[in-house]
């Protein structure tokens, strides 16, 4: 059972995050396998979709799509400009190389793939297609996931026209958006369960206690995490670790082995869906909002949660997508016990993070004007 822990954040932002998580995000629903005769893959296109499967009516399918709350996003097609393939297939999603997403909405369909009927279907000769978010090539990790689920998607094709099949079957997701929260079914659950047997017999370091950093991430979106991660070493004895500098296999080992587990929100503290119960989950908070997808990660992994407030982020109309700006607050000055004086506008990555955010805000007023 998951429990949480609110004492290191704002008092104003602890209800809302208590109203947040306070329910279960455990889905009880039987899945099901979809078809759509003579049916399309409408791909992504810039600004208009992000792609997804249309019916022979041209109605967009629900659950063929990464985010399920943009259902009204398509754009017209031409029929004679449409590729017709007289086969059967079976769409596996919308896939995204973002590690986040990776571990979470690219395994939404895996589950068919471990049943009796997916075997009768793939004797048949059905053949596995999917599309890409923003029309990108996947990265090797993302096949790499895929693999330690059980599942060989190297030779799926990705559909990057309009493509109309004779036949095409959709596996239900099992993990959906529902009324603003992520929810999981078992199983999804059991998904994950595979992946983390999957590396149970590898022989990786374990360490007690994992910060999971993204310092060595050469991007515009993070300031000031260096000395927070450094107080996590130095007083908190965590050994800091660079996810993009390990395998899958190794992450996955390292983080269902550690007994505490911090990171900054995001891609990197969803990490934790690898967790075994009761894992210490520290979530470090870079901006005032909750994320649903860590949510529902907590919940899955069972874990005992605390969310630390170590953000000096200026207020954005979409604060998830950054730039976010961190430092020793005293939120996380009073989980160490430790007396600290946190002079962030002194330092110069806090100008640097200045720039970033009003050349954000001004380019973002610029397009309302123009659009």
């Amino acid at each position: 059972m998951v429990t949480y822990n609110f004492n290191y954040i704002s008092s104003k932002d602890k209800s809302y995050f208590e109203e947040r998580v306070n329910q279960s995000c455990f889905l009880e629903q039987k899945l099901l396998l979809r078809e759509y005769a003579e049916s399309y893959v409408l791909p992504f296109k810039q600004g208009l979709s992000e792609g997804g499967v249309l019916d022979s009516q041209k109605h967009l399918v629900g659950c063929s799509t990464l985010h399920e709350e943009l259902q009204g996003q398509l754009y017209k097609f031409k029929e004679n400009q449409v590729k017709y393939i007289d086969e059967e297939v079976l769409y596996i999603g919308n896939l995204y190389s973002v590690y986040g997403h990776a571990i979470t909405d690219n395994l939404k369909k895996v589950w068919f793939l471990y049943t009796k009927e997916f075997q009768y279907l793939m004797s048949k000769g059905v053949k596995l297609i999917y599309i890409t978010f923003h029309g990108q090539e996947l990265e090797p990790y993302v096949f790499d996931i895929f693999r330690l689920a059980g599942c060989d998607v190297s030779k799926a094709k990705r559909i990057d026209g309009v493509t109309k099949f004779r036949k095409i079957y959709i596996p239900d997701n099992s993990m959906i958006l529902s009324h603003g929260r992520r929810l999981y079914t078992i199983e999804f659950k059991q998904t994950i369960e595979r992946i983390k047997d999957s590396v149970s017999q590898k022989q990786y370091p374990i360490y007690e206690k994992v910060y999971l950093s993204r310092t060595a991430i050469k991007q515009k979106r993070d300031y000031g995490e260096l000395c927070v991660e450094r107080l996590f070493e130095k007083v908190g004895g965590y050994t800091i670790l660079h996810p993009e500098k390990l395998s899958i296999e190794e992450q996955v080992y390292i983080t269902s082995h550690c007994k505490s587990l911090a990171a900054t929100v995001g891609s990197v503290s969803h990490s934790a869906i690898f967790c075994a119960p009761q894992t210490q989950l520290i979530v470090l908070q870079k901006a005032n909002y909750i994320n649903g997808y860590q949510v529902m990660i907590e919940h899955l992994a069972e874990g005992r949660v605390t969310y630390i407030d170590v953000n000096h982020t200026l207020p954005l109309k979409y604060p998830w997508g950054g730039p976010f700006f961190m430092g020793r607050t005293k939120y996380l000055a009073r989980f160490f016990q430790v007396h600290l004086f946190d002079l962030y506008f002194l330092r110069r990555e806090w100008y640097k993070y200045l720039t970033r955010y009003f050349h954000i805000n001004i380019s973002n007023l610029v397009n309302r004007i123009h659009g």
